[in-house]
C-alpha cells in the first residue's frame, strides 16, 4: 500500500486490501478509532503457554494488530518539486486547490488501512498547522488566506472514519534549525500542540534521519505519554531512548540487523 498527494491536495492509494473492518480474530479493538478505550484493551486468549519476557504492553499489541498502516506527505516539497525541500522554500509555495481530506481517508480506508499517519512537519520545517510558535506554517500561506489547518482537517476526517491517528514529526528541521540550543524547547512546544489539541493520537513517529542526538529523547517521550498516555512512540536507531515503544528494523539504509525482531 502507497500513498502520495497531488499538489491539488487529493491523496492517491495504490494496493489492495480487505474492505470489511472486522479483522480476522474478530475483534473490535481494530475498527475503532483510539477515541475509545477498548482501542487499548486486548483478548485474553486462553489455551496457550504463558508469555515469555519482554512481552508487549497492550497499546502495541493493538498497533500491531492494525497490520496494515499507511502516511500522508503533504508539504512545501509538494510543490517545489523536490523530495526534501529547499532552504529558499517560502509558505506562499503551498496552495492546494482542492484539499479534501475526506478523500484521502476514504481512499486510505477502502484499501485496508486502519491507521494514517501525516507528516505534520517534515525536515523543511514547515507546520501543516497553524502554530503559536512559528510564522513558517499554513498561517502564513495564501491557503485558505492562511486560516486553514491541515491538521484539523486531517484528524476531524480520520475519527469521523473510526481510524487511527499518527503524527509524524521530523526532529531534523531545516528552517529553525534543529541545531539551535533552543531547539528542543521549540520541539517540544510544537509537540504539545499536536497531542493536546487535535483528540487522540494513537502513534508518534520520530524519524533518526540526520536527527539531533542532543536533544533529551527520553524526557521527550515522556511528555508525550503524559499528554497521550496510549500513544506508542517510534524512534528511529538514531535516536531511540527509554519510552521508545516501538521502531523500526533496520535503518534509513533499509537494512536491518539480525539480532533485532519483532517480539
Amino acid at each position: 500500500m502507497a500513498a502520495s498527494c497531488t499538489d491539488s491536495g487529493h491523496v492517491v492509494a495504490t494496493g489492495s486490501g480487505p474492505e470489511a473492518s472486522t479483522p480476522p480474530d474478530g475483534s473490535s479493538d481494530l475498527d475503532a478509532g483510539d477515541s475509545s478505550s477498548e482501542a487499548q484493551t486486548c483478548p485474553t486468549l486462553t489455551g496457550g503457554p504463558p508469555g515469555i519476557a519482554p512481552l508487549p504492553s497492550a497499546a502495541e499489541v493493538v498497533y500491531q494488530r492494525r497490520e496494515l498502516l499507511g502516511f500522508a506527505h503533504l508539504g512545501l516539497e509538494t510543490f517545489d518539486g523536490t523530495e526534501h525541500g529547499g532552504s529558499a522554500d517560502s509558505p506562499s509555495l503551498f496552495n492546494p486547490t482542492s484539499l479534501d481530506a475526506s478523500q484521502w481517508v476514504t481512499a486510505f480506508k477502502n484499501a485496508g488501512v486502519r491507521q494514517v499517519t501525516l507528516v505534520a512537519k517534515h525536515e523543511t520545517g514547515f507546520c501543516l498547522w497553524p502554530s503559536a510558535f512559528t510564522d513558517y506554517s499554513v498561517k502564513s500561506s495564501p491557503w485558505k488566506g492562511g486560516q486553514g489547518d491541515v491538521v484539523r482537517e486531517f484528524t476531524d476526517a480520520m475519527h469521523a472514519a473510526g481510524m487511527a491517528v499518527g503524527f509524524a514529526l521530523s526532529p531534523l528541521d531545516n528552517h529553525y534549525p534543529s541545531s539551535s540550543s533552543t531547539y528542543e524547547t521549540y520541539y517540544r512546544n510544537l509537540l504539545t500542540e499536536l497531542l493536546t489539541n487535535y483528540g487522540p493520537v494513537a502513534e508518534l513517529f520520530l524519524a533518526g534521519f540526520e536527527a539531533p542526538t542532543s536533544l533529551n529523547w527520553s524526557g521527550i517521550a515522556a511528555l508525550a505519554h503524559q499528554l497521550q498516555p496510549s500513544v506508542v512512540i517510534m524512534m528511529g536507531p538514531e535516536i531511540a531512548a527509554t519510552g521508545a515503544d516501538i521502531r523500526y528494523i533496520g535503518n534509513q539504509t533499509g537494512q536491518g540487523n539480525r539480532s533485532l525482531s519483532s517480539v
